[in-house]
């Protein structure tokens, strides 16, 4: 097959399920990017083409960029594709705008969108200056922005989201029905996993409030001769994170954009891995947590209470710091930790599952473009 990626992603998780997916594609198919930024591993794909969008500085030019330039850009990206005739478009997210223009500009029919979760800005406090009145203003001169990606949901043939907790907030926001599939997970029958505990305890993602870190910072608040150690890409938010470990008088090490090779080998040094993440619609940073044999503590919300089997491959709480910090206590107390591995990272598990749903859409479909 001859297979189209197009995405506007920022480094993350998102861009890691794409990278992932294309480099198994890659496999078996002709696999070419379609971007509007340089984020990508271009060895994952075929041929590269991208239009990169120059940053902008001020909410106005910001907005004007997104209603002009961008649109703009997606037309001209739309028009290439379509030339070029693609059996199968993998449709990823744009982080301008969540849902992308080219939604509503491909004509051809063979795609695939991975919606992760809607711009959550929008919907939900995601930062610890929320409520302040510039970001009040902020939102209110972005909003078209919510609509913008609404709109360009609606063109959508066929979603992906990566849980049952993002299928049901793209339903309720979206009025869009889609189609489950795991980042990178396979089930497997369990394993018994035991593992000396050496008290190491780590948390990964963006140093921002969504991310759960200053959660995880007054969870180990008061252990002797115990450290935090987040891996992350800093952000503005991340002063704020800093502020917290020192009022809680936490030890904190901070480390930014690790390679995938050093965030492995930090994860198989840990026992314990806090997943704190707010209403995360999945976490593929707890995927390798599990997959890396670390035990997870974690909140029982968003998609995280899909990967953590309570019991089996770790430990999850309601939204208590309280009862958060009983429960790592208790487990920093034991000499060893006894997890049941029940889950692991397989990306051509995913591939496949993906094109399995192409398929039976295009024999759902009396044509195809």
């Amino acid at each position: 097959m001859k297979i189209a990626i197009f995405h506007n992603l920022d480094k993350g998780g998102g861009l890691i399920y794409l990278e992932k997916i294309a480099k198994t594609l890659k496999e078996k198919h002709t696999v070419d990017l379609y971007a509007l930024n340089y984020n990508s591993d271009t060895t994952n794909f075929s041929k590269n083409y991208v239009f990169p969008i120059s940053t902008t500085t001020g909410v106005i030019k910001h907005l004007h960029q997104v209603l002009f330039k961008l649109k703009e850009k997606n037309k001209i990206i739309a028009e290439l594709i379509d030339k070029n005739n693609y059996d199968l478009v993998i449709i990823g997210q744009c982080f301008l705008t969540q849902s992308p223009y080219l939604l509503k500009y491909l004509k051809n029919k063979n795609s695939l969108y991975l919606l992760h979760e809607p711009k959550r800005e929008f919907y939900e406090n995601t930062s610890f200056d929320y409520y302040s009145f510039k970001r009040i203003l902020t939102r209110l001169i972005r909003l078209p922005i919510k609509f913008i990606d609404i709109n360009n949901c609606q063109h959508a043939r066929t979603i992906i989201s990566n849980s049952y907790y993002s299928a049901k907030r793209i339903e309720e926001i979206y009025n869009k029905k889609s189609f489950v599939v795991y980042p990178g997970l396979k089930q497997i029958k369990p394993k018994l996993v035991i593992k000396k505990n050496n008290k190491k305890i780590i948390s990964v993602g963006l140093f921002s409030k969504i991310k759960g870190h200053d959660f995880s910072v007054k969870q180990v608040s008061g252990l002797k001769s115990t450290y935090l150690k987040i891996i992350g890409r800093k952000t503005e938010e991340y002063k704020n994170i800093l502020k917290i470990t020192q009022e809680n008088d936490v030890i904190l090490e901070s480390i930014f954009d690790a390679n995938d090779k050093k965030k492995k080998e930090i994860l198989s040094n840990s026992t314990f891995f806090l997943a704190n993440q707010e209403n995360e619609p999945f976490g593929v940073s707890t995927l390798e947590a599990v997959d890396g044999d670390c035990f997870v503590l974690g909140k029982n919300e968003g998609g995280t209470a899909e990967i953590i089997s309570h019991g089996l491959n770790g430990f999850l709480y309601s939204n208590n710091i309280k009862i958060a910090q009983k429960a790592l206590r208790y487990y920093l107390s034991q000499k060893y930790i006894k997890t049941y591995k029940t889950v692991k990272i397989d990306w051509k598990e995913t591939t496949n599952k993906l094109l399995n749903i192409f398929q039976l859409i295009q024999c759902q479909s009396p044509s195809s473009s």
